[in-house]
C-alpha cells in the first residue's frame, strides 16, 4: 500500500493523510495469476459481506486488522504461545 500525493482537493478534508498530506491510496492485490490496482478503500467496501469469493481470503500485514476475509500476523508483544 502505497500514498500517491494529489493536490488538495476544494472544500473536501477526506484526502488529507495522517502526516498531513493530500493523498490517495494505491493499493495492489494480487494472486498467482493476476495483479489488480485498488485505489482509496474500494477493497474495503467491496468486503463489507464479510466474505470473498470462493471463501477466499486475502493476506494483509500488520497496519490492518484481522477480519473473517483477512489474515494478519500476530502481534509479538512477548506473549506469543507457540502455536502462533
Amino acid at each position: 500500500m502505497d500514498h500517491i500525493n494529489i493536490r488538495a482537493p476544494k472544500d473536501h478534508v477526506a484526502f488529507c493523510n495522517r502526516k498531513g498530506n493530500y493523498s490517495i491510496v494505491l493499493q495492489g492485490v494480487c494472486d498467482d495469476k493476476n495483479l489488480d490496482l485498488i485505489f482509496g478503500c474500494i477493497l474495503r467496501t467491496v468486503s463489507e459481506t464479510g466474505t470473498l469469493p470462493h471463501g477466499k481470503v486475502l493476506l494483509g500485514d500488520s497496519a490492518y486488522p484481522n477480519l473473517t476475509w483477512l489474515m494478519v500476523p500476530y502481534k509479538d508483544n512477548g506473549h506469543l504461545s507457540n502455536d502462533q
